[in-house]
């Protein structure tokens, strides 16, 4: 608005103007070749952050999925069911480890055993 004009925003848009004066003089000054490669530059430095995110939102999935196929094993189930009731009760009780050591020691296969072909 114009009654907000102050002599500080005058000076201010005056500076704003005489830089995008400058910035119009070079863009004549450049030529298509010049902007092409300026662009394809910029493509580029974009392009390789967006690679590296992408590279470890990858890795980071890959971490997932290793940690969910574990914990679907009968071991890792067990595991991950003590350490939540480990951050839910704050880790105490010693005689729940050791009855969990115990059930630890069956290592049955069945899980693993392919169907019977028909």
């Amino acid at each position: 608005p114009l009654w907000n004009l102050t002599l500080e925003k005058v000076e201010e848009l005056l500076a704003e103007k005489s830089v995008k004066e400058a910035d119009v003089k070079t863009l004549y000054a450049t030529t298509d070749k010049e902007m092409w490669l300026t662009d394809l530059d910029t493509f580029e430095e974009a392009l390789d952050v967006f690679d590296a995110e992408d590279a470890k939102l990858t890795a980071e999935l890959a971490k997932q999925q290793r940690v969910a196929k574990q914990n679907n094993t009968k071991g890792g189930k067990k595991a991950l069911a003590k350490k939540k009731k480990a951050r839910a009760g704050g880790g105490g009780g010693g005689s729940d480890d050791e009855e969990d050591d115990e059930d630890d020691e069956d290592f049955s296969d069945d899980e693993f055993m392919p169907a019977p072909k028909a």
